[in-house]
């Protein structure tokens, strides 16, 4: 319930400041250890609200389609994050984005989770992956 009234307000703002989105409608949510955000991807435009942020440039992000639910969705985390490991890439932001509603998952397939996972390259672990 709190998740619905936080990205509720977010969308206000943006609608109520005028702030020219990117995919309209569309809201990321990070995750985070102790608290996460959510998201509006905004057309080169910032915003004097502390609720609307903007992601960090350069942007560099992998993505997966996650079929199946937040119970479900460890074991696709870890297959990205080896993916990511495997090429010289260090994990950084989990951004979440939750493609069917619930009242309409029944006739879109299921569940399915959109996860962008920022990285950055990392010289250390590149050298180590030379090493093997």
């Amino acid at each position: 319930m709190g998740y619905d009234v936080y990205r509720g307000r977010v969308r206000h703002l943006v609608q109520q400041m005028d702030l020219p989105e990117s995919w309209p409608g569309l809201t990321l949510t990070r995750t985070g250890w102790w608290k996460g955000e959510i998201i509006t991807l905004l057309k080169n435009a910032d915003s004097p609200s502390h609720l609307v942020k903007r992601l960090p440039s350069p942007l560099k992000l992998r993505g997966k389609l996650h079929k199946g639910g937040m119970e479900t969705i460890r074991k696709s985390v870890r297959e990205m994050q080896s993916q990511l490991l495997d090429h010289g890439r260090m994990p950084k932001d989990l951004y979440l984005a939750y493609l069917t509603c619930p009242n309409c998952r029944d006739e879109r397939g299921g569940d399915q989770v959109m996860m962008l996972r920022r990285y950055e390259e990392s010289a250390r672990l590149t050298q180590r992956l030379k090493q093997r």
